[in-house]
């Protein structure tokens, strides 16, 4: 895969960068650094959903079920979305709610951190806590929930393949194009 560059936006009306992307793509690891780069705040709607509930986004899954999930987490990003600039990651399934992903196109530069299925699935074999990987063949489900994500992750301002560079090539990347998106 490579970077693909969407048509031209005024980011100068959008002050947040959201990273969006499969799990495993890297969200929270770059989300971190280009916060750190950009001296913004980050939020993390999966870190946001332990903070306020004391479980892990894999427990609340288990516990309360994918739809009260994103429930929350559409409001925790909504919530994000409405203060000053910041970095956000929101979970992967984010963009599956029309709302969300309306708002984050509107409110912010959002940029695909993307990665084949193969990387996804090495990234993610260690992972216990995966309650959507559950099963005996993540790879098939990996392969299901990208086919139904794809079409959404497109409508990104960004894209950038994640799979063979380090987070923070990958946040550099980031901060080169949003700057000089300034620019212009």
């Amino acid at each position: 895969m490579k970077t693909i560059v969407l048509p031209s936006i005024n980011i100068k009306d959008r002050p947040h960068i959201l990273l969006t992307g499969f799990m495993g793509a890297g969200k929270t690891t770059v989300g971190s650094l280009l916060a750190t780069q950009l001296k913004r705040p980050f939020i993390d709607t999966d870190a946001e959903v332990q903070r306020q509930t004391g479980m892990t986004a894999a427990q609340y899954i288990r516990r309360c079920g994918e739809a009260a999930f994103r429930q929350m987490e559409s409001r925790f990003l909504n919530q994000a979305l409405m203060e000053g600039p910041s970095v956000i990651a929101p979970g992967g399934g984010a963009i599956l709610n029309r709302f969300s992903r309306k708002r984050m196109l509107a409110r912010g530069f959002v940029c695909w951190l993307s990665a084949p299925v193969a990387v996804l699935l090495r990234r993610l074999e260690s992972s216990q806590d995966r309650p959507l990987l559950a099963g005996p063949d993540p790879k098939k489900k990996i392969q299901k929930l990208l086919w139904e994500r794809i079409p959404l992750y497109e409508e990104s301002h960004y894209q950038l393949d994640t799979s063979f560079k380090k987070p923070e090539q990958i946040s550099e990347e980031i901060v080169r194009y949003y700057e000089s998106r300034l620019e212009h």
